[in-house]
């Protein structure tokens, strides 16, 4: 378990604007970029063209937001192609990919199955989670918090970070949260996996490092 650097998010959107991409598609690439780091640096080559990852996608409406309690998003899976050598190649197929995503119903679907799943037995719950979280090796996802600084007890809290649950086998997880114009990763997984989850963390803002002085 491990954490990043927090970094603005204004260096994020001076990366995105240097190739029309959201604050999303540049997190999901500096995600790709850092799992080829962290490969290479354990000495192992990459041999998969991809890694898919799991994320977890809103479909409520913010008008309803405040109507009820609970969850109301889907779910979508993404593969990241962490086996190309090529950086511009890399960004262009990442990018057509979340395009695909943008267009799908994917999430809506998604919505209904774990709704279905929330009404069966517990056994058969289990058995339904292994099947739909085992198509991923990773979940990740991006939590936008809260703008202007958060009071307790008449202290401002400084940083906020917290760590995606993994159901089922998945044995990577990635948390990107942004709060006071920053973001920052939260990083787990299984240790056979990720055997040191700092060298993940600098991996990662090496990656992201390297972004913003390319752009």
């Amino acid at each position: 378990m491990s954490w990043t650097e927090p970094v603005p998010i204004g260096d994020v959107k001076r990366i995105g604007a240097g190739f029309g991409g959201t604050i999303n598609d540049v997190l999901l690439l500096t995600l790709t970029d850092a799992v080829r780091r962290f490969l290479d640096a354990n000495g192992q080559a990459v041999t998969a063209p991809d890694i898919r990852v799991v994320m977890p996608v809103n479909i409520r409406p913010m008008e309803r937001r405040t109507e009820d309690l609970g969850n109301g998003f889907g779910h979508v899976f993404i593969e990241l192609p962490i086996g190309e050598d090529d950086p511009a190649e890399r960004l262009a197929i990442l990018q057509r990919r979340i395009e695909v995503l943008k267009k799908s119903p994917e999430a809506y679907v998604t919505f209904g199955v774990l709704t279905a799943m929330g009404a069966s037995p517990a056994a058969a719950q289990t058995q339904l989670m292994r099947l739909f979280y085992n198509k991923a090796t990773a979940i990740t996802t991006n939590v936008p918090g809260p703008v202007e600084p958060v009071r307790i007890g008449g202290r401002s809290i400084t940083r906020i970070t917290f760590w995606v649950p993994q159901s089922a086998d998945l044995g990577l997880g990635f948390s990107i949260f942004s709060y006071r114009g920053e973001v920052q990763v939260g990083i787990t997984g299984d240790a056979n996996l990720l055997p040191d989850p700092d060298l993940f963390a600098s991996c990662f803002q090496d990656a992201f490092a390297q972004l913003l002085s390319n752009s």
